[in-house]
């Protein structure tokens, strides 16, 4: 077995061992800010270089402190400027991996079995978006896909992202209370995202509760809507929590 199929290829007890002392990490809220600087120049911007905290602020911070997984999805919202012009695929993803500092791996076999070459031509042209989303556009060129496992982004077949299931660790206790992690929270999710795709619905995937957070088990194109959905709730209940003052002064105000 070659290095880099070891890298890919880790053991599972070690990654759900990971993923305890993730959620283990989370509960005990942990508050590191992480700093990435890449390779390349960083884009034009006061903060580039600097990593926000993810989504759940400390609490998900945390959870990269064990999660190598959470380390790479925090490196792919750095926010990253594209200007590729007949670019082989080859030079476009060495450009992203040591922008980002992390580890791409190419699945040349499927690859080959699928048509494709890292020598096809990237054209994309963005001023600013994030990594994750720039990976995603220029792999779509090639009808080539992506997901990360063991914190290595591994590029792919869209038949192989699908079928592949990682676990991922979304610290929620901003949105739900505990009870509701397990209830309310996760019925929303398996009734959103994909529902076919959910153990409770014939599929593989898994969703549990964990002091605060929730232990999921999909494949990476679920785990992104999931992302997605988690934000908008968030945003959702900022935009409530912000005009509950001003509905109550104009309560105040009434004869």
């Amino acid at each position: 077995m070659s290095q880099t199929a070891r890298i890919i290829m880790r053991a599972t007890s070690i990654a759900w061992g990971l993923t305890v002392l993730a959620a283990w990490a989370i509960s005990h809220h942990s508050s590191t800010v992480f700093c990435q600087e890449g390779g390349l120049p960083c884009p034009d911007s006061p903060n580039a270089g600097a990593q926000a905290l993810p989504p759940g602020g400390a609490l998900a911070a945390a959870a990269a402190v064990v999660d190598p997984n959470a380390i790479t999805q925090a490196k792919l919202s750095k926010p990253l400027v594209a200007q590729f012009e007949e670019a082989p695929l080859a030079d476009v993803l060495a450009f992203i991996e040591n922008y980002l500092d992390v580890e791409i791996y190419v699945d040349q076999r499927m690859l080959a079995n699928f048509g494709a070459t890292l020598d096809a031509t990237v054209n994309l042209r963005l001023r600013q978006a994030p990594a994750e989303m720039v990976l995603e556009l220029v792999l779509q060129q090639s009808n080539l896909a992506y997901y990360v496992r063991s914190g290595v982004i591994v590029v792919t077949t869209p038949d192989v992202v699908q079928a592949t299931l990682t676990t991922r660790v979304y610290p929620v206790s901003d949105l739900a209370t505990p009870p509701d992690v397990s209830g309310s929270l996760s019925d929303l999710i398996q009734r959103t995202v994909a529902p076919r795709s959910w153990e409770d619905y014939g599929g593989d995937g898994t969703i549990r509760g964990f002091r605060g957070t929730l232990v999921v088990t999909q494949n990476a194109v679920v785990h992104r809507q999931i992302e997605d959905l988690l934000r908008q709730l968030r945003t959702a209940t900022a935009a409530a929590r912000d005009g509950e003052p001003a509905r109550q002064d104009a309560a105040a105000e009434r004869p």
